[in-house]
């Protein structure tokens, strides 16, 4: 069924009152929920973008103390935003973030705007972001569509097609600002995100507690999960990279990676992938020589497996001391110490390696290492 012929063919208020009634004794509570501020609903937005809402309830307040306004954020450097994003991933975002910052500061004097058209102007934000900005902080009757939402509504529909393309998205939006009421937007809006994402789950949704089952066409056919369409996935890549200490006097050799890469403006060590079929000594001892590093590696120190997006990456970490006349300092490239390194920002998986260096247990393969 299509989601306008769906909307024919219930009663919306009583749809609308058991959604509420349902929220009022089952909604979530966060801190990002507590708060009216059109900057902290925006931090709390964009933070939210593909993570989960455990990952960002443990790093939203200690984002607002570092940057309590858009104007102190404006004014901090991308290295003093990116460290405090740390963790968080797609950190495309959090530059996003700090650019439209600077935007709200020179076009709307340090004002977070509420209008859902002026919001889409600024760097990360669509219809989704802008208009849940704009009902979260004012309580504005706006549809939002997001990942739960997006499901929860086709299945209530009843549509098999793919909701990310039309005609069946732009029926979605259709049928969310039709149901949209007028006295409790906010509670509405959220009221789906949860009951999605806590009910209507991807798998096994639990129909029998859901208090729209009776008007959800998925429900009725017994099989819930099949809709809506399942996107393609792509298939799982494996990869093999190398990263090596080069040490110098007690500092370590890192990288800022370029602007155009994965994890832009981040540090790192240097970090090389292996090409199928190669040693993976050889490809450290390769990388090594290329920053000055001295002959022969010490032994491998750690292992470190993470993935990202459809690849499973495993990375083994090596370490040697590195030539007297090795890389000079520079904007991109740097000698630091572990402490040194703690206000820079690292990925997940880099930041890993400088923990490791500042363990105390990381005195055994240092005297390893320099004794090569």
């Amino acid at each position: 069924m299509t989601p306008d012929r769906w909307l024919q063919s219930i009663d919306h208020s009583a749809f609308r009152r058991r959604l509420l009634r349902w929220f009022d004794r089952a909604g979530r509570d966060f801190a990002w929920r507590r708060t009216s501020d059109p900057y902290a609903v925006w931090v709390s937005e964009v933070m939210l973008q593909q993570t989960t809402t455990a990952a960002v309830a443990n790093r939203y307040e200690a984002f607002l103390c570092r940057f309590p306004t858009a104007s102190v954020l404006a004014a901090a450097s991308e290295t003093e935003v990116l460290r405090a994003w740390e963790g968080l991933g797609y950190y495309r975002r959090a530059r996003n973030l700090h650019r439209a910052a600077q935007v709200v500061v020179a076009d709307h004097r340090g004002e977070v705007p509420t209008d859902p058209t002026v919001l889409r102007k600024l760097p990360g934000l669509g219809r989704y972001s802008a208009n849940a900005i704009a009902c979260f902080s004012r309580n504005d009757p706006q549809p939002i569509l997001e990942a739960n939402t997006v499901r929860l509504w086709s299945r209530l529909c009843g549509s098999r097609g793919d909701p990310a393309r039309q005609p069946l998205l732009g029926g979605l939006w259709r049928t969310a600002e039709a149901l949209l009421p007028r006295k409790r937007p906010r509670d509405f809006n959220l009221a789906l995100m949860d009951l999605g994402a806590v009910v209507c789950t991807p798998r096994s949704p639990s129909c029998p507690k859901c208090p729209l089952k009776t008007d959800c066409i998925a429900a009725t056919s017994g099989r819930p999960e099949q809709f809506p369409k399942a996107r393609s996935l792509p298939l799982v890549v494996d990869e093999s990279h190398v990263a090596v200490l080069l040490e110098r006097q007690g500092r370590y050799l890192i990288r800022r990676r370029g602007t155009r890469t994965r994890w832009a403006g981040m540090w790192e060590f240097p970090t090389a992938k292996v090409e199928p079929g190669q040693d993976v000594e050889a490809a450290a001892a390769r990388l090594a020589s290329e920053f000055g590093g001295r002959a022969g590696l010490a032994r491998r120190i750690l292992e470190l497996r993470h993935g990202i997006m459809h690849f499973r990456i495993r990375l083994n970490v090596f370490a040697t001391a590195a030539k007297s006349e090795s890389i000079d300092d520079s904007a991109d490239s740097r000698w630091a110490t572990p402490v040194e390194m703690a206000s820079l920002p690292f990925s997940s998986v880099q930041r890993k390696i400088v923990s490791f260096l500042t363990d105390v247990r990381i005195g055994e393969s240092r005297t390893s290492v320099e004794g090569r």
